[in-house]
């Protein structure tokens, strides 16, 4: 991985991001964040949106930002303490470019305190790509692929500890993957929205939160050539698995 292969820039409620061959945009304001991507080399991607939240489920209000920041391939956004549970989240979008399997990553680093007592911090994050066939797998041995394609499932943690989505886009010949952290995979379902294409929707932190502790989850997501996705995903994943926790001070 080489770091002059990612390029962060400050945009508006955002940041733009350059990864290797990606494009895409990285947003965090009022209405909450996603990430959409626009570009693949010379190749626009229209339909990919993901990563998306409207921030910590009890949260009745909006996010409000209070800083945002480039920090070598971090994108780096600060929020004031919100909702009833005085939530105070922390975001941080990192990227890195493989070049050996010609993949992009973005992981998404959540960050959550309170200086309540007791607070609940859980997170949905949904993403979703439009024209792709869903696919679902375990990330060990030879784990089943399991088509998911116009399908309505849930995936509880106990069941499925460790998953991985992947977005196939034949017509692009490319494929969006995600999986949420182990340690902090609460659970995740597979949904048809109205006209809207098939979403993923995935839950972090389903314990309570006390004041003085800070609750970090993470969600990676991949961006890659179709050819022989199932097998390059799942190398990333495991990779990402046994990484140690990021620093983020």
């Amino acid at each position: 991985m080489n770091p002059q292969d990612v390029h962060w820039e400050l945009n508006g409620p955002g940041a733009t991001l350059k990864c290797g061959p990606l494009e895409a945009f990285a947003r965090c304001d009022e209405q909450g964040l996603d990430l959409i991507l626009s570009k693949w080399g010379d190749r626009a991607t229209p339909g990919f949106s993901v990563l998306c939240s409207a921030g910590p489920v009890e949260l009745t209000g909006q996010i409000h930002v209070a800083e945002r920041y480039i920090r070598g391939n971090d994108f780096v956004v600060s929020c004031q303490p919100t909702g009833q549970h005085r939530i105070t989240p922390h975001l941080y979008w990192r990227a890195a470019f493989i070049e050996s399997l010609n993949a992009a990553r973005i992981e998404l680093v959540l960050s959550a305190q309170t200086d309540l007592l007791d607070s609940g911090p859980t997170w949905q994050i949904a993403s979703f790509v439009r024209e792709a066939a869903l696919f679902h797998t375990g990330i060990k041995g030879n784990a089943a692929v399991e088509d998911l394609t116009n399908a309505v499932r849930t995936f509880g943690a106990a069941e499925f500890p460790e998953h991985l989505f992947l977005f196939r886009v034949p017509a692009l010949g490319l494929t969006y993957a995600q999986m949420v952290h182990p340690s902090d995979f609460a659970g995740a379902s597979v949904a048809l929205d109205g006209r809207q294409p098939m979403v993923v929707n995935s839950t972090l932190f389903p314990e309570r939160l006390e004041k003085g502790v800070i609750r970090r989850g993470r969600i990676c997501g991949w961006l890659m050539p179709a050819d022989d996705d199932v097998a390059t995903a799942t190398a990333l994943a495991r990779d990402f698995v046994d990484e140690p926790p990021p620093l983020t001070a």
